[in-house]
């Protein structure tokens, strides 16, 4: 009975590490039209690319937001190590005149 408790809430504590990140952040430069987006994983597993991909896409809304358009200054990513280091990625953008 122990056993299953404990793979029970094993499980649930499991199940809210499972979201794309939770470290996203956005800073603004001081011209107020550059910004730098960052994320890190949970989990010690998955694709930096694809949470800089997320982060150009929020990017492209926040530059569209303001009738603007995004011009990527630069772009990285980690990928996750097992056991070692979670995922993260970081893009910096300048929204600029259309």
């Amino acid at each position: 009975m122990r056993a299953l408790a404990a793979l029970a809430l094993s499980a649930f504590g499991l199940a809210g590490c499972t979201s794309a990140g939770f470290g996203k952040s956005i800073a603004e430069g001081p011209d107020g039209e550059t910004y730098v987006l960052r994320d890190v994983g949970r989990l010690t597993v998955g694709s930096g690319d694809t949470m800089k991909e997320r982060l150009l896409q929020d990017a492209e809304a926040l530059c569209t937001g303001k009738g603007k358009t995004v011009e990527v200054v630069s772009a990285s990513a980690r990928d996750a190590i097992p056991m070692d280091r979670v995922p993260s990625a970081m893009v910096k953008v300048r929204c600029v005149s259309k």
